[in-house]
């Protein structure tokens, strides 16, 4: 077995599997790019509790000027966000109220306090120049000590939200150390990322790419912030991304931890979530997947049958890429995102078809990238007679849905 070091802690710690040369996930280029930049492997740190990648892209050639994902495109995240930013008002608001968002994306979110006291943050310039053109307070950059000092941000807000966004960032006890410095004494830190245990559960590995260096559990914060004046008071098993959790943080003392935040530690204790063994065998299961899926698909392209895909996720790249399904067994993806459209996949030849041509083409099998929507893509589709491929086990979807799935039974 080889080993790297732990990212956080400096230990010494296991490779547990190694995915293979992958490209930028979310370089949705308009010219095909099959160059790879990074061998992705996730590691294990089993006293913390902490998965975490061995390398990935610097953050500056994962977030800029030609950044494709834009959350405003999923009809399910708009309807999210507004139920957030609506508890949040409930809950947290309250006589000159400050909010920041950490990666703010275009707006989406933070569009829903435009009459309070905010600020965005939004490394990428082009969801930026989105946000901005929302008349939102929001700036182009990191969120670092220099930002915190430029905008003299220390002990200012009451609410400090991320949605997918924490994990993007390897230096993780530094922006924790900064966000220590940015919230009020009474101050919450909400934050929303994948959950290690519904990955684990339901062998969801395209949730690893290069942006989520970490996948995070309950007991994997706690102990990433035990040295910090901040703890983990509430934690909630949300559904979006394909099962997340929504974690608050405040600084040490200040409420009550939550039942709720209970529940979740017990479960993750039952399933025994930083057990060692529990992620050498999700490590094998994602090796049985890939040999499902790579033999599905090409039993379909045998008999000449058209396969595409629908939705050009950053997690399709994984899937791609892992499950060598090269140009020839996949003849384009569906998507409605205009920053993808007309481009390709990472890594390939496959073309981003605009999904305006989806009736006209009217496509049979269709590989299902965006698996977490597939509520919101099955009420879409209804009556189209597709079936539908994933890597993700059937037992997972509703009943009604499973009729119509080719899925591993993992």
């Amino acid at each position: 077995m080889k080993y790297c070091k732990c990212k956080i802690t400096g230990k010494k710690i296991p490779i547990i599997l190694s995915y293979g040369d992958m490209p930028i996930a979310n370089d949705f280029s308009k010219t095909i790019n099959k160059k790879n930049n990074y061998k992705m492997q996730i590691a294990f740190n089993d006293q913390d509790g902490i998965l975490q990648l061995v390398s990935a892209p610097k953050p500056k050639k994962l977030f800029n000027k030609n950044y494709a994902f834009l959350s405003s495109t999923s009809k399910n995240m708009q309807n999210h966000f507004g139920n957030v930013a609506e508890m949040i008002k409930k809950k947290f608001t309250k006589d000159k109220f400050k909010i920041m968002e950490i990666g703010c994306n275009d707006g989406i979110f933070l569009q829903n306090f435009k009459k309070f006291n905010h600020l965005g943050v939004e490394p990428s310039k082009n969801v930026c120049q989105i946000s901005k053109s929302k008349k939102l307070n929001v700036v182009n950059s990191f969120f670092d000590k220099k930002l915190i000092d430029k905008k003299k941000l220390k002990n200012n807000f009451d609410v400090i939200f991320a949605a997918n966004v924490i994990c993007h960032i390897p230096d993780i006890i530094t922006l924790f150390k900064n966000i220590e410095l940015s919230l009020k004494d009474n101050g919450v830190f909400i934050f929303e990322e994948p959950y290690l245990g519904d990955v684990i559960e339901k062998t969801s590995y395209d949730q690893i790419y290069d942006e989520h260096f970490y996948l995070f559990s309950v007991n994997a914060i706690s102990s990433i912030i035990k040295n910090l004046n901040l703890e983990v008071f509430n934690a909630e098993r949300i559904p979006t991304h394909g099962g997340s959790v929504r974690y608050y943080i405040q600084k040490k003392g200040v409420r009550k931890k939550t039942k709720k935040l209970i529940e979740i530690l017990d479960y993750e204790n039952k399933i025994k979530l930083t057990n060692i063994n529990t992620i050498k065998n999700f490590a094998k299961k994602c090796i049985l997947s890939k040999k499902k899926i790579l033999q599905t698909i090409k039993k379909l392209n045998h008999k000449k049958i058209k396969v595409y895909g629908y939705g050009a996720t950053s997690k399709s790249t994984t899937i791609i890429n892992f499950c060598n399904l090269k140009s020839n067994f996949i003849e384009g993806i569906f998507d409605t995102s205009p920053t993808k459209i007309g481009g390709y996949a990472p890594g390939t030849s496959i073309p981003i078809i605009d999904y305006k041509e989806f009736d006209n083409i009217k496509p049979k099998y269709c590989i299902l990238f965006a698996w977490n929507h597939y509520l919101e893509i099955f009420k879409k589709e209804k009556n189209k007679n597709i079936i539908w491929l994933t890597h993700i086990d059937k037992k997972f979807f509703n009943k009604n849905s499973r009729k119509s799935i080719i899925a591993p039974s993992l």
